[in-house]
């Protein structure tokens, strides 16, 4: 699955639209839209509903690519079982690699 920013910019160039036309449209700087499609900067909530507007996607969507949002389930997860880090824990560690945690998971 693509980053958030390269999700961004898959989406921006199957519409034809150029950096400079999408980041007007979404009132920023062609400069922080690049930041954000490069993984440098995160769009803040209102930009992010901005840019599946105007890319005629959902907030939901965009969500998905961001590493941010599954890390915010995980610590929540964290914060309120406590049998889930000793869970996570030995899963990592039988995980070296993301191929290795979906074989696991197909089993």
């Amino acid at each position: 699955m693509p980053t958030l920013g390269a999700y961004l910019r898959e989406l921006r160039e199957k519409s034809h639209i150029s950096l400079r036309t999408l980041a007007s449209r979404v009132r920023i700087t062609p400069a922080y839209l690049s930041d954000i499609e490069l993984g440098r900067r995160h769009p803040s909530d209102r930009v992010l509903a901005d840019l599946a507007r105007a890319l005629r996607t959902t907030v939901d969507d965009l969500r998905r690519h961001d590493p941010r949002a599954l890390m915010h389930d995980i610590q929540q997860r964290l914060d309120h079982d406590a049998g889930f880090a000793q869970a996570l824990r030995r899963l990592l560690s039988k995980c070296e690699t993301s191929d290795d945690l979906v074989r696991m998971m197909e089993k």
